[in-house]
């Protein structure tokens, strides 16, 4: 069989980046468990995609853009980096962008700064209410994006079933959004009388958002700190349970894993992806998170 080839057109940190990891376990982890029979070359000419049609290469191509991103600040005097204020937003970045780790069960967790409307990934995770009515926050940009018709699959849900208590999910289509599908999940309000009740069904909803994830066959998922907004959760308590949940879950032989392979952790406001970052961090520091930063000319 006559295989497909095309050069990889990425910029130069994402170029040193995948120099420096296993490339044949990374075409194994983003295509080939995927059914996308594809996978990344190094040759003498450059970096090249290779695979069996050119529908796989294009999906390739189309993964690798999901899941490697690079930001960058140009400067021109480079004395600058000797300063302490370069020093503190070289940290600062790499609290909120760079976290990842790989549990020992193959799944990648990473924490990123990104918009949630536009990941292409396999499911995203709603945070949603009781009535499944999308009109606010996340809910509501993830509606907009998506199209009328997602509400109506939830106000039809309703009116059959009844409202969805705490701590538990409903999957819809995704139809608009690039994902495959939208994980309704509907998050404890917090109160300081019912901590308790409000930290186990937080738990459940995380739980149960990736046993959904992992029932639909999506080797991806990202995931917002569900309940830290208008809910009332505090950010640090609900960013360090969702990195408890998330590795019990990995770590659980009895889930015994095929398909999932990938979770981020997703905001885009930069105190709750800091909060997230520091959670995973903590709770994953046996091991050894890594972060990343290019220093010449370029943070990435």
């Amino acid at each position: 069989m006559a295989l497909e080839k095309k050069p990889l057109e990425i910029p130069t940190p994402l170029k040193d980046f995948l120099q420096n990891v296993d490339v044949k376990e990374l075409s194994q982890d983003l295509f080939t468990s995927q059914g996308i029979c594809a996978f990344i070359s190094f040759e003498t000419k450059g970096i090249f995609l290779i695979g069996s049609s050119e529908r796989f290469i294009s999906d390739a191509e189309k993964k690798l853009q999901s899941v490697l991103t690079i930001q960058a600040l140009h400067y021109k005097d480079k004395e600058v980096v000797k300063l302490k204020k370069w020093s503190d937003l070289m940290a600062n970045l790499l609290d909120l962008y760079n976290t990842s780790i790989k549990t020992k069960s193959g799944v990648e967790v990473s924490v990123r700064k990104a918009n949630m409307c536009k990941l292409n990934v396999d499911a995203v995770m709603n945070a949603a209410n009781e009535d499944l009515k999308h009109i606010g926050g996340l809910a509501l940009a993830l509606l907009n994006t998506a199209g009328h018709e997602m509400q109506q699959d939830c106000d039809d849900f309703i009116k059959q079933k009844g409202k969805v208590p705490p701590g538990q999910t409903f999957v819809t289509k995704s139809y608009r959004l690039p994902c495959k599908h939208v994980i309704h999940a509907v998050g404890p309000k917090y109160t300081e009388n019912g901590a308790k009740l409000s930290h186990l069904l937080l738990k459940l909803v995380v739980t149960n958002s990736l046993t959904e994830a992992e029932k639909l066959q999506c080797a991806s998922v990202a995931m917002p700190a569900v309940s830290s907004g208008i809910f009332g959760f505090p950010v640090d308590l609900c960013a360090e349970t969702i990195a408890q949940v998330v590795r019990e879950f990995c770590d659980d032989p009895k889930n015994q894993l095929v398909a999932l392979r990938q979770v981020q952790l997703v905001d885009n406001n930069d105190k709750t992806v800091k909060a997230l970052a520091e959670a995973v961090k903590r709770e994953f520091s046996d091991l050894k998170p890594t972060t990343r930063v290019q220093t010449e000319g370029a943070v990435g």
